[in-house]
């Protein structure tokens, strides 16, 4: 009897061993699989340039929204102009059907964040910087784009908006020559600002006798 109950319990174990090895089993299948999903998906991927590092590849322009810290605007000097609405984890381009990809500035209006004006032409003074054809303005996020004028202008450094008023902008260009613009209508016409007609600190940025870029 002894025997027998022994005999038993010995199969019972083998069972219960069994069992624990073919629950285990399909785990550890499911745990191969996705290993080698993952595998294949990292093989897949391919190198691509984000160049180039010496010309082009540097951020000219940071801007963001008041009020929504998810969305912001990023440019390159020859890069265009990039949106993202997550805080940074996806950059979406939104400039890329444009003629020219070099980005002095971007603003946004205080008063509407769909209204976005982009300057084009870096606004830095390089050796090899790009030039630009003028000044865009975009009333849907940067959606759609219209060239609002200035395109002889050839760099952008600076755009203000009027804080109450998205239709009305300040442009500070670079070069011919160093001059501010008004713009009362941003789909019509751009008003010429004579030095005289510029706050003190604002003239002296216009008629070059301090750099344009802000001081610190």
């Amino acid at each position: 009897m002894k025997g027998t109950a022994s005999f038993f319990a010995h199969g019972l174990a083998l069972a219960a061993a069994a069992l624990a090895v073919a629950v285990a089993a399909p785990r550890v299948s499911v745990d191969a699989q996705q290993a080698s999903a993952e595998a294949a998906a990292i093989k897949a991927l391919e190198w691509r340039n984000l160049g180039p590092a010496n010309v082009g590849g540097r951020v000219s322009v940071i801007v963001g929204v008041a009020g929504d810290p998810r969305v912001y605007y990023v440019s390159g000097a020859n890069g265009g102009v990039f949106k993202t609405a997550n805080g940074g984890t996806t950059h979406e381009p939104i400039f890329d059907d444009r003629a020219v990809q070099s980005i002095g500035d971007i603003a946004v209006a205080p008063s509407d964040p769909n209204v976005l004006y982009v300057g084009t032409g870096e606004g830095n003074p390089r050796n090899n910087a790009s030039l630009g054809d003028g000044v865009y303005r975009s009333t849907d996020g940067g959606a759609h784009w219209t060239n609002t004028g200035l395109t002889d202008t050839e760099k952008i450094a600076r755009i203000r908006v009027h804080p109450k008023d998205p239709d009305t902008a300040w442009v500070c260009a670079l070069r011919p020559r160093r001059h501010l613009e008004q713009s009362p209508d941003p789909l019509r016409r751009h008003v010429h600002l004579p030095p005289q007609a510029v706050a003190p600190r604002q003239r002296r940025q216009a008629d070059g006798r301090v750099p344009l870029a802000r001081r610190r």
